[in-house]
Parts: structure tokens; C-alpha cells; sequence
């Protein structure tokens, strides 16, 4: 499911709001998707749940860690 660049605010606003409530959490980026801007790829990929933004080369390298 492709991120609107404009949706990364609410879920980083999400994820800021149970990091308050609990300062441990941590998030292991389940699930990144491609970010889109006004429907152009922006290069860019979205952690769904926490709102991170990665780079290519470093969503491959949590996927790849994620396999072993």
C-alpha cells in the first residue's frame, strides 16, 4: 500500500502519542511501503507504523536482517 507523503504526519503523530505513554517502546519497522508525493514517487519509504523514512539501500538492509 503506497504512503501519501502527507499521511506520514498522522502517523508519526500516532506513534508520538504511545512513545509518551510509554517511553520504552520501540518500533521494528514491520512494514515500509514506498512514499508518494501528490502521486509521484518521492524515493523515499515509510515505516507504516512509526512513520521513519528510509532510503532504499536501508529498507533492503532491514529486510535483509529481517530474513535471518
Amino acid at each position: 500500500m503506497p504512503i501519501q507523503f502527507e499521511k506520514r504526519k498522522e502517523i508519526v503523530a500516532r506513534w508520538e502519542k504511545k512513545k509518551k505513554q510509554n517511553p520504552q517502546l520501540r518500533c521494528k519497522h514491520p512494514n515500509i511501503e514506498k512514499e508518494y508525493y501528490f502521486g509521484s514517487p518521492t524515493g523515499d519509504y515509510l515505516c507504516i507504523k512509526c512513520g521513519e523514512a528510509f532510503m532504499k539501500e536501508e529498507k533492503d538492509q532491514l529486510e535483509l536482517h529481517r530474513k535471518k
